[in-house]
């Protein structure tokens, strides 16, 4: 005998999302934005940061600390031997030239919100809003898409600081320029983000799948 079919999938319904539309706007909160209040957002703002909010687990409480300690420690060594650069070689206690334009300091944004180290992400953000990424020269489109590209969109949508979107703005406009030379849509491998002159890179005229892959969700 066979057995008696699966019983029917429950019908779809609908995740109780967050409300946007009420009255409160982030303005009211921050003075960066008058969009209604996004409650998720509006927590990095006004409501106690993750990392300092109380634990029952005094076990978790206790890495969560030790996690937090380890991120002061690489982002003040950064900041004593590298800072404004896009890298800094521990060993050699110097900063260096990456990828990505002041990868480090923005790349660790979101996370300094997270952990509540305010007085870090201010430096961040006041690093970001004097930096002119036009001068940045010639970069990976990959790596200045996923790092400063992305770490710019996700710092402003936890503060609403509309120069970090306009900081966006700059540098998605200037990665613009790696799909100016191909025939086919895929970005090259390099670009300058002040002339918006494409080059090839360590790859050649190759396009990596990783880099293919990932403008289809972080790019777009």
């Amino acid at each position: 005998n066979m057995p008696p079919p699966p019983p029917p999938t429950p019908p779809f319904e609908q995740p109780n999302l967050p409300n946007y539309s009420q009255q409160t706007s982030m303005a009211e909160a921050n003075g960066h934005t008058a969009w209604a209040k996004r409650p998720e957002t509006f927590f990095y703002s006004v409501g106690t940061p993750i990392s300092l909010a109380p634990d029952p687990d005094a076990e978790m409480a206790q890495r969560r600390d030790v996690v937090k300690e380890a991120m002061l420690h690489s982002w003040n060594g950064y900041k004593k031997y590298g800072w404004g650069s896009d890298e800094v070689s521990p060993m050699a206690r110097r900063g260096k030239r990456g990828a990505a334009p002041g990868a480090t300091i923005i790349d660790s944004m979101s996370t300094l919100k997270i952990m509540g180290c305010e007085q870090e992400f201010n430096d961040a953000l006041n690093w970001v809003k004097s930096y002119d990424f036009k001068r940045g020269g010639k970069v990976s489109f990959f790596e200045t898409t996923i790092r400063d590209l992305g770490g710019l969109l996700s710092a402003y949508d936890m503060t609403g600081d509309r120069t970090l979107l306009a900081k966006a703005k700059e540098v998605g406009d200037g990665l613009m320029g790696a799909f100016s030379q191909s025939p086919v849509g895929i970005p090259a491998p390099e670009v300058n983000l002040g002339s918006g002159s494409a080059s090839a890179g360590w790859t050649g005229s190759n396009s990596l799948l990783a880099e293919m892959g990932t403008i289809q969700l972080e790019f777009r």
